[in-house]
């Protein structure tokens, strides 16, 4: 470092470049049944997934993913996870069998499966909302054991998931002003 005053040298010192943030919402399908899935990514990798196999009425609402620095998201259905997999039976026999994993490329697509289900993810490539702008929300209703998960987009792209017992429905749709 040099100024007027003079200058000064520091230790050696290691610069780390990480690659583009990937925060933001991300919206896609569930391949082969109708399904639909969106994935709301936090500046530091934390992130929440919704989605819906519609065919095989199944939903998956998970709170607790992490997106590594190779862009790769894991989730598994052990009970230590919030997974829900609800399909007209308990949730808890639901949760055994499903496991979804997915990759966010550079240009903001993704693909990845559901195994279990033997269903695959994407999304298009498409410029990642910022995380500002995005937004996650959950909420219940008073008297009503109904939850709804949803994931907002910064283009005003949103996605609902709402668990009532063991019924569940799924939608995607447009925020307006």
């Amino acid at each position: 470092v040099t100024n007027a005053a003079g200058s000064a040298t520091s230790a050696a010192a290691a610069l780390t470049v990480s690659s583009r943030s990937v925060a933001g919402a991300y919206f896609g399908t569930i391949g082969g049944n109708g399904g639909t899935f969106a994935l709301f990514v936090r500046p530091d990798g934390s992130a929440v997934f919704l989605g819906y196999a519609r065919a095989a009425q199944v939903a998956f609402v998970s709170r607790d993913v992490r997106v590594d620095s190779n862009r790769r998201f894991q989730i598994s259905a052990s009970p230590s996870t919030s997974l829900l997999a609800v399909a007209d039976h308990p949730v808890a026999a639901a949760l055994n069998g499903y496991a979804i994993s997915g990759t966010i490329a550079a240009d903001g697509s993704i693909s990845g499966s559901v195994a279990g289900l033997n269903l695959a993810l994407a999304a298009p490539a498409a410029p990642v909302s910022g995380a500002t702008a995005a937004a996650f929300y959950q909420a219940g209703a008073s008297g009503s054991s109904a939850v709804s998960y949803t994931i907002v987009g910064g283009a005003g792209d949103a996605y609902v998931a709402t668990v009532s017992g063991t019924s569940v429905d799924a939608g995607k749709g447009t925020i307006g002003a």
